[in-house]
């Protein structure tokens, strides 16, 4: 005997319309994505440089932008969010800011 089902919330019917706009978004999000990266390479930075300084200065006030924050808003791991911060920094695109946490850093 087949077990039912756990909830008994009707399902809603996807329209065609949906789809579409599911699809617009997409393709505006690979578009910007497109042009931030060919406008990232223009000004000389890899777009992953482009991303982290960002993440850092679209940081609302009340965040601190430890390592651990960063690398939660870039989708990316700590270790790896520590070598776009090293890397960054190598660059001259960050500065390690010394007065604070070790994990804690700023653009320049």
């Amino acid at each position: 005997m087949a077990a039912e089902p756990k909830t008994t919330r009707k399902r809603q019917q996807v329209r065609d319309s949906d789809y579409r706009a599911l699809s617009d978004v997409r393709q505006n999000i690979h578009a910007y994505l497109h042009f931030s990266d060919h406008a990232a390479k223009a000004a000389g930075i890899e777009p992953r440089q482009y991303q982290l300084m960002l993440a850092i200065r679209g940081l609302p006030v009340e965040m601190e932008p430890t390592v651990g924050t960063l690398a939660a808003r870039l989708r990316v791991r700590h270790h790896s969010a520590v070598e776009l911060i090293d890397r960054a920094e190598r660059n001259g695109s960050s500065r390690v800011n010394a007065a604070a946490a070790a994990d804690m850093f700023s653009c320049s």
